[in-house]
């Protein structure tokens, strides 16, 4: 089913249940070495399985940041809510999914021209 919406990201607050699958890690990187010009532009492939049956409607994002000493700032659906949220991609359309079915996706981040922050 078609839908409006296709690929415009929304930042939400989602919760743990709404997800239809195990979540998979896109991309690592160090802090300390990543340069600026690796980020300004993202492409990432993955495939994760349905864990049940039921309609998926977008792709969620949200990150992780390793401090160090065991600290780890966690912006997923289900941990403390933070300002970052989560950004959910939507497909445009609903697709039905049975339990075990895989779901391959890529994701392609590009850094706004007109804001580089």
């Amino acid at each position: 089913r078609e839908e409006a919406g296709a690929g415009a990201p929304n930042v939400v607050q989602l919760e743990e249940r709404m997800l239809m699958s195990a979540p998979a890690v896109l991309e690592t990187w160090d802090c300390g070495d990543v340069t600026a010009e690796e980020l300004v532009s993202v492409r990432a492939k993955a495939s994760v399985a349905a864990d049940r049956a039921g309609q998926v409607n977008g792709v969620c994002l949200w990150f992780d940041c390793a401090f160090g000493e065991g600290v780890v700032l966690k912006t997923g659906p289900g941990e403390d809510p933070t300002h970052w949220m989560q950004t959910v991609v939507m497909l445009g359309a609903t697709v039905e999914v049975e339990k075990g079915d895989v779901l391959p996706f890529e994701v392609h981040m590009k850094q706004d021209d007109a804001n580089s922050r």
